[in-house]
């Protein structure tokens, strides 16, 4: 009998995350197939092999590619995504199934969110990313409202982490754009929107996901994102929205007056300008320190981090738009060094060392 559920993780280098990742979404009751895409150089593949999955070896392949691999593989009409550094809930699984059902969705999302038992490195990043000053509208893809219901959205709230499509779609469309290995869920999504299927977020469909540490981890993830994006306004520029730009822009103005400034030309605005957006910025740490008791020290981490968050988005999205590609290698972040776990309603999380 063939499984309702297809849930595909590609991965890369993953040997520290990848078995708490498949464990909790063997957890899920329901019917479903687990296919993992692979070319790392670590354990991963060794890890994987222990438990019941299809694993599908991928040398040289972006995740653009190995996404289209997967959608190939699977034997199911709904076809899920996660990462490899994900944890999902027990109910991860019937949920979606639950939400599809009554939103009639061609594709459905939600949020993915900060490990309760990250560090304070980490839990910083997320804080970051969690906050409409950092991230704009992408801020709901990283914080949990499960009193709202799903709602009809674009690809500017969805993330591939946690993700679920009817495969029929899917397949119509093409797939994934292999040209991009960053933001290219966010193409596809753009492309299915532009077609007419039905595009859904679902606050209360939620995963866990590990976050890359402040600062140069992070740093690197977010310049990332950038060129992705760059990448696909590049290749379709009428995807192009005004707060796209805004990052790039703020990153030219500093440049420029600078530049300006030491030639005593327009000092005034651009001390006025710099001072408006340092004032939103350290409104917008504290709040943030207070509001979610992250302490005092946190704040002029987040000060430091939002300015450089909003300068590495801004140059990597003129990076991609130069038609650069940045090869992005996840830096070997700590792993977490003990096994001990909690539990989160029902779904045992690793344990982040401080």
């Amino acid at each position: 009998m063939a499984s309702k559920v297809s849930v595909i993780i590609p991965t890369k280098d993953a040997e520290e995350t990848i078995e708490g990742c498949i464990s909790s979404i063997l957890e899920n009751y329901g019917l479903y197939e687990i296919i993992v895409l692979d070319d790392s150089i670590d354990r991963t593949r060794q890890i994987a092999s222990k438990f019941p999955v299809t694993l599908i070896h991928t040398p040289g392949k972006n995740i653009s590619e190995k996404s289209n691999m997967g959608i190939h593989h699977a034997s199911c009409n709904i076809v899920g995504f996660t990462d490899q550094d994900c944890v999902v809930p027990r109910d991860w699984i019937d949920r979606a199934q639950q939400l599809i059902d009554e939103t009639d969705a061609h594709v459905l999302g939600g949020p993915n969110l900060t490990f309760p038992e990250a560090d304070f490195r980490e839990k910083c990043s997320g804080l970051i990313l969690e906050s409409r000053f950092g991230t704009g509208p992408s801020a709901d893809r990283y914080r949990i409202r499960t009193r709202l219901g799903p709602s009809e959205a674009d690809e500017s709230k969805l993330t591939l982490c946690n993700l679920f499509f009817d495969k029929r779609v899917l397949e119509q469309v093409g797939g994934f754009d292999s040209r991009l290995n960053s933001c290219e869920e966010n193409e596809l999504l753009f492309r299915m929107r532009n077609m007419g299927f039905r595009i859904f977020y679902a606050p209360s469909l939620y995963v866990w996901h590990r976050r890359r540490r402040i600062f140069r981890p992070f740093l690197r993830g977010v310049f990332w994102y950038g060129n992705g994006r760059g990448n696909f306004l590049r290749l379709n520029p009428k995807s192009m929205k005004v707060i796209h730009l805004i990052p790039s822009t703020f990153t030219i103005g500093l440049i420029f007056g600078f530049i300006f400034s030491l030639l005593n030309l327009l000092v005034e605005p651009y001390v006025f300008a710099l001072s408006l957006y340092f004032t939103l910025d350290i409104l917008a740490s504290v709040r943030i320190a207070i509001t979610k008791r992250a302490g005092i020290r946190a704040i002029p981490v987040l000060i430091v981090a939002f300015f450089l968050t909003h300068l590495a988005y801004g140059i990597g999205l003129l990076y991609g738009l130069a038609g650069r590609v940045y090869r992005y290698g996840r830096l070997r972040d700590p792993a977490p060094s003990r096994k001990r776990c909690k539990t989160i309603r029902g779904v045992s999380i690793p344990s982040i060392a401080i």
